[in-house]
């Protein structure tokens, strides 16, 4: 199940979501959080790559994310996109 990321309830647009699909990459790819955290020892925290797996991070910065792609793109062998990590969600859009 897709993971909230970052959701500003005191915004207008209360409703918009951008979604974090880590867990679902995982998952549909055959990697395990600890996989991924030992092969990316050094770049990112194993806690970050947890919170962000089970959806209990409220932010991911840039620098985080690019490091994710690196090392996901080396674990799979496919070319990783953002747009494989993040979906963005307007009002009860599925």
């Amino acid at each position: 199940m897709p993971k909230k990321l970052d959701h500003n309830e005191q915004n207008a647009h209360s409703d918009t979501k951008v979604e974090l699909l880590l867990g679902d990459f995982l998952q549909a790819h055959g990697v395990t959080v600890y996989r991924l955290a030992a092969h990316a020892r050094g770049r990112i925290a194993r806690r970050t790559l947890y919170l962000l797996a089970n959806g209990e991070s409220g932010r991911l910065d840039l620098a985080t994310l690019a490091k994710l792609i690196q090392a996901l793109r080396e674990l799979t062998g496919q070319p990783v996109e953002v747009q494989d990590l993040l979906r963005y969600r307007e009002g009860d859009s599925p």
